[in-house]
């Protein structure tokens, strides 16, 4: 098992890529978890849930994956979280110092702070999302106040996606997977290693390594995805 992503399918991925539904499901439960963390402010029940061990469920698929290295850096962060004082409100100013201040001060988790040749948001990413979400019967939900190219969007759609393709076999599962990872290389590869690594930088002065490593996860799993969608696609 490799401490990081392989290029190459590995570990609990491997052992279940003949049995499609199964790792789509599970595929999905992570994307779900994903972009709920990008998409909002750690609340007090689920800051103490993690606190708990309630997110070690999924941590423990990531590591059998092969995605060791980034897990632990994770496990850590909320391990640390014991000794942080007022720490929902830390937290809280964490989310915000990465990702909701300008583009010259954060992180900004929108595709067209880094695709747009202006950098503008709402630029093209966003209408290109908007059409794929039209295209493929998709609709972000209308509490979520944010552009369509926000990073919890599109893990929701790529989530989305996934499930859409769960029952699928042959020739339809090769076209779903080869939608998905057009869509990760496309709508995500694009900008997420540029995002993943102001992450890192602006992580140096936030009070928790949380945030940070949560990007440096997210990066190397869908590096792992990746390849293993390409290994579904020749078993199909």
């Amino acid at each position: 098992m490799s401490n990081g992503p392989s290029g190459s399918v590995s570990g609990e991925w491997a052992d279940h890529a003949v049995d499609w539904s199964a790792s789509s499901a599970g595929r999905a439960n992570l994307y779900a978890w994903f972009s709920a963390l990008f998409a909002a402010e750690l609340s007090e029940s689920v800051i103490g849930a993690y606190q708990q061990g309630d997110a070690e469920t999924l941590l423990v698929v990531l590591d059998a994956i092969g995605l060791t290295a980034e897990v632990e850096r994770l496990q850590a962060a909320i391990g640390s979280w014991g000794k942080i004082p007022f720490l929902k409100q830390e937290l809280a100013a964490d989310f915000a110092q990465l990702f909701l201040l300008d583009v010259k001060q954060s992180a900004m988790p929108y595709a067209s702070a880094y695709l747009d040749p202006e950098g503008q948001l709402y630029g093209k990413p966003h209408q290109q999302m908007q059409e794929f979400l039209r295209a493929n019967g998709l609709q972000v939900h209308t509490a979520f106040k944010e552009p369509s190219d926000h990073l919890a969007v599109l893990l929701a759609c790529m989530e989305a996606l996934i499930r859409q393709g769960l029952e699928t076999s042959g020739d339809s599962r090769l076209r779903a997977a080869s939608t998905q990872v057009d869509f990760l290389r496309n709508a995500l590869q694009t900008w997420l290693p540029t995002f993943v690594n102001q992450c890192q930088q602006l992580g140096k002065n936030t009070v928790c390594d949380f945030y940070p490593a949560l990007t440096a996860l997210l990066r190397a799993f869908i590096l792992e995805d990746i390849a293993f969608l390409e290994a579904a696609s020749e078993l199909a």
